[in-house]
């Protein structure tokens, strides 16, 4: 009886082992989706921004219709955010892109704005 109660608690600890591991993985897989969304929404929110920019004329500090010159401080994004590396490039008049480095390891996530959308792509 004693040989069965010891294998039959070797085996609930290799259980309760396993099914650690795994809980850990799924709540990394968890933050990771989590973050991931944080910086998506903050690319919306920047979309807002942009489209304002692009709107306001040149002599109020907007873009005149132009993408051309608009910088992460119109969009009220720092480069070096607590999500990531956010960064400005492809600047034209009609578009522009922003890509994202995250700072948790994800992913690049580059959002091509216009004036009538955005399209977020995951590298």
């Amino acid at each position: 009886m004693g040989q069965q109660q010891l294998l039959l608690a070797i085996l609930v600890t290799i259980i309760v082992g396993i099914a650690t591991v795994v809980a850990i993985n799924t709540m990394i897989d968890a933050r990771d989706e989590n973050y991931s969304d944080q910086i998506k929404n903050e690319l919306i929110e920047a979309t807002s921004l942009a489209r304002a920019y692009y709107q306001r004329a040149s002599m109020l500090g907007g873009g005149g219709k132009s993408f051309a010159n608009i910088e992460l401080v119109h969009l009220n994004l720092s480069q070096n955010h607590t999500l990531g590396l956010f960064e400005i490039t492809n600047r034209n008049q009609d578009n522009f892109e922003i890509t994202v480095t995250p700072s948790f390891g994800g992913d690049i996530i580059v959002a091509t704005i216009t004036s009538s959308e955005i399209t977020i792509d995951e590298e």
